[in-house]
């Protein structure tokens, strides 16, 4: 396997290695002084919303030049204290939603997120914009979370957002009693959810400690909240606000149609079939973009590191990312790839969450996905830069035997594992499909109106049925 050089990336690795033993203070004193000012000053001096503030916010602070589709109704919901469920398909820019209020507002934001990995990269892009920013694990030393705790003790905390996972939240009583002081002292500005949809015994990535996230209601009344996701279909967003009791609040959506995807499902033989498809296809794509990006997502750890260590010998620049792997090693791997030095990753569903890369070609799916939610997320990773970009599944009928399999595996109950069976078999369907636009699928499983020029024959049905 061609691994990623370290003299590459030493000086990125050891950066991020004194990034995480400074104490919290440090790492604020070391941010810009000039944003800090910024960020203090506006969330201080502005408690009712103002659109010509957050547009300066977002120009100033997170350097965009305007906002995209239905962020600023968002951003003005959440800045009136009202909740909030936010419905945005992969790439549309959720995280500002509750990044750009936190700026704007009084006092804290909680982020709850299901990756430690996520948020830790969540956080050092925050950091590096000069937003005031940490995160709360068991991963951390001591002295850090000393620093942490003691930050959010003072009168008026510099840092704008806490994220932490829903077991933390959970079953950390210390930051439990750090949340309910804060809320004492109305210094709580919301309560924000990220990928939501693992609330809901119906959504794909079904996290119990998500389900508990409704109990905060009582620790810290009358904080509002808001739920975000990319994945939710009607049954998925009522269990969504029934289990955060958000019955009553706002929902603001965006179209699940990425016109400038082409969405197809090819047939492999077998795995060596599946292979060399892959392979003439990345080839045919260098050819035409040197500069390309793509991502392979594999069923298990193995299969990530079979199909990179192939293409890396037929001459492709790939490397494999699986949750078997070190964090370094993963950070490396996602760093190189972002910075163009490896043109694939070859990964398991373990990598994509958070990922802020335009130019990603193609989105390939070299063994079935779970679940039509699953897949839309995922394939979604593909073409934020609004270019023309492929989501194509290479589709095996033994495939399906392997994920039940895995599913069975899983410690779920038995109506967990039966609902991972309906859904799987959904996700057959859509791939066994030789008759209904891709997009129709979609739209229709997300609750959408459908027309066939939505499409524009950019799937595999549309195009032959031309």
């Amino acid at each position: 396997m061609k691994r990623i050089a370290e003299d590459d990336h030493g000086q990125y690795h050891r950066k991020r290695q004194i990034s995480s033993s400074n104490s919290l203070q440090d790492r604020l004193n070391a941010l810009d002084e000039e944003r800090r000012t910024i960020v203090s000053e506006m969330s201080a001096h502005h408690s009712r919303f103002d659109i010509e503030l957050a547009n300066e916010v977002n120009q100033l602070i997170f350097n965009n030049t305007s906002f995209r589709e239905k962020q600023l109704h968002v951003i003005e919901i959440a800045s009136k204290g009202s909740d909030v469920l936010v419905l945005f398909p992969t790439g549309s820019g959720k995280s500002l939603c509750y990044q750009l209020p936190a700026v704007m507002s009084k006092g804290v934001t909680f982020v709850v997120s299901p990756l430690l990995s996520l948020i830790q990269d969540q956080v050092t892009s925050l950091l590096a914009l000069g937003i005031p920013s940490c995160f709360i694990s068991s991963q951390q030393t001591p002295s850090t979370l000393t620093s942490i705790y003691r930050e959010l003790s003072m009168p008026l905390p510099s840092c704008k957002l806490v994220f932490v996972t829903p077991e933390q939240l959970a079953s950390n009583m210390r930051l439990r009693d750090a949340l309910v002081c804060l809320h004492q002292r109305h210094l709580v500005a919301r309560i924000a959810v990220d990928e939501c949809h693992c609330v809901s015994t119906w959504g794909h990535d079904f996290r119990p400690d998500y389900r508990s996230l409704g109990d905060l209601r009582d620790l810290v009344p009358s904080v509002p909240f808001m739920a975000l996701t990319a994945t939710a279909n009607l049954k998925t967003q009522e269990d969504i606000r029934r289990n955060l009791r958000m019955t009553g609040c706002q929902v603001v959506s965006v179209s699940t149609n990425r016109r400038n995807l082409v969405y197809k499902v090819l047939v492999k033989e077998n795995e060596e079939h599946g292979a060399e498809m892959l392979l003439r296809y990345i080839l045919k794509i260098q050819a035409g973009d040197p500069c390309f990006s793509g991502i392979v997502y594999c069923l298990t750890q193995d299969d990530s590191k079979k199909i990179a260590t192939f293409l890396t010998h037929k001459g492709i620049s790939s490397d494999f990312y699986n949750a078997g792997m070190s964090l370094e090693e993963r950070k490396l791997v996602q760093l190189a790839w972002s910075d163009g030095k490896i043109k694939v990753v070859c990964a398991t569903i373990a990598y994509g969450m958070g990922i802020d890369k335009s130019n990603v070609r193609f989105v390939v799916h070299f063994h079935l996905a779970k679940s039509l939610e699953g897949y839309f997320q995922e394939s979604g990773r593909a073409g934020r830069d609004g270019k023309p970009a492929s989501c194509i599944i290479y589709y095996g009928t033994k495939d399906v035997a392997r994920v039940k399999a895995i599913l069975r595996m899983h410690g779920k109950s038995p109506a967990q594992k039966e609902k991972s069976v309906v859904q799987l078999e959904i996700m057959e369907s859509y791939c066994k499909n030789k008759t209904y636009c891709r997009r129709k699928i979609f739209m229709e499983y997300f609750g959408e109106k459908w027309s066939p020029d939505l499409c524009n024959k950019k799937c595999d049905i549309c195009k032959i049925g031309c």
